[in-house]
C-alpha cells in the first residue's frame, strides 16, 4: 500500500496542471518523487476545441523525456486515441 500526498500544484498552458506527489510505501518507508501532468479538457467524445493544451503539455515534457526516465500516459475514458495521441504527439511536433 502507498501513500500519496501533493507536495506541488501549479495550473500551465490552457487546461493543464502539474502536481509534485510523494509517493511512500507504508510497508517499506521507501519514497518517490511523482510528476502528474494533467490536461483536463478532452472532452468524453470527439476532440479538444483547441490544440493549445495538447502543445503545452508537450511542450513541459520535452524536459522529462531527455531525462530517459519512464513516463506514464493514461486517460481516465476507455479511448485508446487519448493515451496513443498523448504518447506519440511529440514525436511528430
Amino acid at each position: 500500500m502507498a501513500c500519496a500526498q501533493v507536495e506541488q500544484q501549479h495550473s500551465f498552458g490552457p487546461d493543464c496542471t502539474l502536481r509534485t506527489l510523494a509517493l511512500t510505501c507504508s510497508s517499506t518507508g521507501a519514497s518517490h518523487t511523482l510528476s502528474h501532468y494533467h490536461f483536463h479538457a478532452w472532452p468524453d467524445h470527439g476532440t479538444p476545441d483547441s490544440s493549445s493544451g495538447i502543445r503545452a503539455i508537450c511542450r513541459a515534457l520535452a524536459p522529462a523525456r531527455e531525462t530517459g526516465r519512464p513516463i506514464v500516459v493514461h486517460c481516465s475514458a476507455v479511448s485508446e486515441w487519448r493515451n496513443g495521441g498523448e504518447a506519440l504527439i511529440p514525436s511528430g511536433v
